[in-house]
């Protein structure tokens, strides 16, 4: 009986361990971020994807995704290379995408055309409903739609996730979770953006 019970309780403290560990957000200088998996699985429609940023690394080349933009027509992350591309990966239902979306508006405001943000919608969001979002809150970057297939390539598990990809292609910065719009811009983004801009 002392053998079985032993058991029980080591079995539960190795499953409340892995818990722990297994769903802390990074990026890619572990720099450690609010956990969203819980959040996503507690609100997440039964018909909407599972979204994590998964196995790809700081140097590696950016997978090339096709997207669907809010003016209808198709693009590649490849159409932009040349200038810093961010992208990153949300939902209209994800409360921490949203709530650090005005950091991208920030970066959007402070250096203009010298970087891309796409805003790709892995959430099953329709158009119009990403439409209505970007005009209530007066963003004016670039919001699209990506297929789950497309979204796959970067590994995507849980959103928010955010890639910043540099003028060659190659991926500088990635990270999974967010904080508020001011430490996300100020602490996190825009550090990143002036070091591939040489500022």
């Amino acid at each position: 009986m002392k053998k079985r019970i032993f058991l029980l309780v080591s079995v539960c403290v190795m499953i409340a361990l892995s818990a722990c560990t297994s769903n802390t957000p990074t990026t890619s200088n572990s720099k450690d971020v609010k956990n969203v998996i819980s959040e996503q699985n507690a609100t997440a429609k039964s018909e909407e994807p599972e979204l994590t940023v998964g196995e790809l690394a700081v140097g590696d080349v950016a997978p090339d995704v096709e997207f669907t933009l809010m003016d209808g027509t198709t693009a590649k992350l490849s159409d932009y290379k040349g200038k810093p591309v961010l992208i990153n990966f949300w939902a209209t239902w994800c409360g921490y995408c949203v709530e650090e979306m005005p950091a991208l508006q920030m970066l959007k405001d402070k250096y203009g055309d010298d970087i891309t943000i796409l805003a790709l919608n892995a959430g099953g969001d329709s158009e119009e409903d990403i439409k209505a979002f970007a005009d209530d809150n007066n963003y004016t970057f670039d919001f699209a739609i990506i297929s789950n297939d497309e979204a796959k390539k970067y590994n995507v598990q849980s959103i928010p996730a955010t890639y910043i990809i540099d003028s060659d292609g190659n991926i500088s910065y990635t990270i999974t979770g967010a904080y508020d719009a001011d430490t996300m811009f100020n602490d996190y983004y825009g550090p990143e953006i002036d070091k591939l801009l040489n500022k």
